[in-house]
C-alpha cells in the first residue's frame, strides 16, 4: 500500500495488523518527518519563484510527515519485526517501513523496498495467507557497487597517506590530541542497526606505525637497550632510532615507566620532561651517554625508625593539599569489573594482602614543626562494604553506580589521620559485581593502578584455591625511593633541573 495520501497513521496500521494478521505488509512512499521541510524548501530556493525573505519562506513549507521511531514504538504492540528503509534513493523525503510476522522465514531487506508492487490492506484473515509476488530478477551491476563512490584512497599507498593524515592533525591539533595509532580499514563494522560496531574494530598491532622517517636499526649498544625498552614499553615489535616516542603510541604513563626502565637498566636519573625534548631513541641515547658521567646509587632499604622524608611528588601534593583543605580534585577513582562466581571471602583476603605488600596504602603525612612527615602503619584493617544492587533494572543499576562513584570521589580525604584508599563492591547480578577503588592521588597513579589490578588478579586466583601468595616480597618500598632522591649525591644530579625551573619561574607574579 501507499502511505500517501490514504490518511496513513501508525496506530492505523499496527490496528490492521492485529486484524488481518499478514505474513508482510509493505507500506511505501511515507513522508519523513525528518527532511520533510527541508526537501521543499531546496526546490523552492532552487526555483525561479524562490521567495525574497526567510519568513515568506517559512509560510509555504509545511511540516508533515511520520517519526521512524514511531514505527518503532509500533513494534512493542504487534507480533511483527519491522524494516525501515529508503523509498528509491531517499532524496525526494518519503521511505518504506516493511512489516514481517515473527512466525515466518520471510527476509525482510532493502530488496522488498525495491519491489514495484502493492498490497493491499484488504487482504484475506487466516488461515488463508496471502501469497507474496514473487520478486522480479534486478539486472546484475556492470561492476561492484563500490566503484560508484567518491573512493580516492583504495588502501595500496598507507606510505604515503598515513604520514600525510598525521602531518595534517599536527597543524590543527595540539600534540597530546594527536592519535597514536591509524588503522585503514576497507570499511567500518556496523551493527545490525547501521551504528558503528566499536567492538568488531580491530585493534592497532604490534608493527611499527607507518611513520615518515625511515626505519634505521640501532647503530651502538646503547641504541639496542633503549630500542628494546621502547619496544616493551609500546608494546611494538620494531622500533628505529630516529622514530618519535609519542607517534609511536606512547603517553605520558608510558613515558613514565619508560623512564623507570632507563633508571633501572643504566642506572641513571633522568627526568620526565627530558624524554619529551629528545623524543627519538637517537637523541636519547645521547643523553645517557651524558649522564653516564654520573652514575647513581642503588636505591636500598632505609631503616624506618627516626622521621621519614617525602619524595618530591609527595610533597607537592600535600602542599597542595594544605594550601586547599578537603579539595577532591586529587582523588583517583577506578572501578574493576568482576565477571564470574565470587568468593568474597578470597577478594577481601586478596586486597587486604595488597594493603600488607605495599607501605604507601597504609601511610599518612602529618606535619611536624610545618614540615611534612610520613607516618607508615604497621598494619591496616581495609573493610570493603558490600552494596546489592540486584534489584534495580539495567538502566537504574548505571545510574546508581555513577551516583556512588560520584559520591564517593567527592569525599575528601585527611592525609594525616584518613586511610588513603576505599574499596567498594557493587554486586549487579549473582556473577556480576563491580569493585570501586578511590585513593588519593599521592599513593597512587595510572600505573600503581595496572600494578594494584594485577596483583589483586594473581592474590585472588591463588586464594580461591586455597594457595598461597605466589607474589615476591617486595625489595624496595615507595619511602627508600623517597630517601634515595633526598640524599646529596641525587640532589647534585638534579640541581640543574632546579636551576632550569628556578630560571623559567623567574619574575612569575607573586600570587602564583
Amino acid at each position: 500500500m501507499k502511505g500517501g495520501g490514504l490518511g496513513l497513521s501508525v496506530d492505523g496500521i499496527c490496528q490492521k495488523l492485529l486484524e488481518t494478521s499478514p505474513e508482510i505488509l509493505v507500506v511505501t512512499n511515507i513522508p519523513n518527518a525528518r527532511i520533510w521541510a527541508d526537501v521543499p524548501a531546496i526546490e523552492l530556493l532552487a526555483s525561479s519563484n524562490c521567495p525574497e525573505t526567510v519568513g515568506e519562506l517559512r509560510q509555504q513549507i509545511t511540516e508533515n510527515g511520520i517519526e521512524p521511531e514511531e514505527w518503532w514504538q509500533c513494534q512493542e504492540k504487534v507480533p511483527y519485526r519491522i524494516n525501515i528503509t529508503w523509498h528509491g534513493n531517499g532524496a525526494d523525503g518519503y521511505y518504506d517501513v516493511i512489516f514481517v510476522r515473527n512466525d515466518t522465514n520471510i527476509i525482510a531487506d532493502s530488496t522488498l523496498a525495491l519491489l514495484n508492487q502493492e498490497i493491499n490492506l484488504s487482504l484475506p484473515t487466516p488461515p488463508t495467507p496471502p501469497t507474496l509476488p514473487t520478486p522480479p530478477t534486478l539486472p546484475t551491476p556492470p561492476t561492484l557497487w563500490s566503484a560508484y563512490a567518491n573512493q580516492q584512497y583504495t588502501g595500496t599507498k598507507h606510505s604515503q597517506l598515513i604520514p600525510q593524515l598525521r602531518g595534517f592533525l599536527e597543524e590543527k591539533l595540539p600534540d597530546y590530541m594527536l592519535p597514536s595509532a591509524f588503522v585503514v580499514l576497507d570499511e567500518l563494522p556496523l551493527t545490525p542497526s547501521g551504528k558503528i560496531d566499536r567492538r568488531a574494530l580491530p585493534a592497532p598491532d604490534k608493527s611499527r606505525p607507518v611513520l615518515d622517517v625511515e626505519l634505521v636499526p640501532p647503530r651502538n649498544p646503547t641504541e639496542e637497550i633503549l630500542a628494546g625498552i621502547w619496544g616493551e614499553v609500546l608494546s611494538i615489535n620494531e622500533v628505529g632510532v630516529f622514530d618519535n616516542f609519542f607517534m609511536l603510541g606512547g603517553d605520558s604513563i608510558g613515558a613514565t615507566q619508560l623512564i623507570s626502565r632507563v633508571r633501572d637498566t643504566f642506572q641513571i636519573e633522568l627526568s620526565l620532561h627530558r624524554l619529551f625534548e629528545s623524543p627519538t631513541v637517537a637523541e636519547f641515547g645521547e643523553l645517557i651517554l651524558v649522564a653516564s658521567r654520573q652514575l647513581l646509587a642503588p636505591i636500598k632499604p632505609v631503616s624506618r625508625n627516626g622521621e621519614l622524608p617525602l619524595s618530591f611528588a609527595e610533597q607537592r601534593l600535600w602542599f597542595l593539599d594544605q594550601l586547599q583543605e578537603g579539595s577532591v580534585v586529587y582523588n583517583e577513582q577506578e572501578g574493576l569489573r568482576l565477571s564470574g562466581s565470587l568468593s568474597v571471602e578470597a577478594l577481601e583476603k586478596a586486597v587486604q594482602e595488597i594493603v600488607r605488600r605495599h607501605e604507601s596504602l597504609r601511610t599518612n603525612y602529618q606535619a611536624i614543626a610545618g614540615s611534612p612527615v610520613r607516618v607508615i602503619h604497621p598494619e591496616l584493617e581495609l573493610k570493603i562494604p558490600i552494596i546489592d544492587l540486584q534489584q534495580l533494572p539495567s538502566e537504574e543499576q548505571l545510574k546508581e553506580l555513577q551516583r556512588l562513584g560520584e559520591g564517593e570521589i567527592q569525599q575528601p580525604f585527611d592525609l594525616a589521620n584518613d586511610p588513603l584508599v576505599r574499596v567498594t563492591l557493587l554486586q549487579l547480578a549473582v556473577d556480576d559485581y563491580v569493585l570501586l577503588l578511590t585513593m588519593h592521588h599521592i599513593i597512587t597513579d595510572g600505573w600503581s593502578t595496572g600494578v594494584f589490578s594485577h596483583e589483586l588478579e594473581v592474590l585472588y586466583g591463588a586464594y580461591v584455591q586455597g594457595k598461597t601468595s605466589p607474589l615476591p616480597q617486595l625489595p624496595i618500598q615507595y619511602a627508600d625511593f623517597a630517601d634515595w632522591q633526598r640524599q646529596p649525591t641525587t640532589a647534585e644530579i638534579v640541581a640543574p633541573q632546579l636551576d632550569y625551573w628556578k630560571q623559567q619561574l623567574a619574575g612569575a607574579p607573586p600570587l602564583l
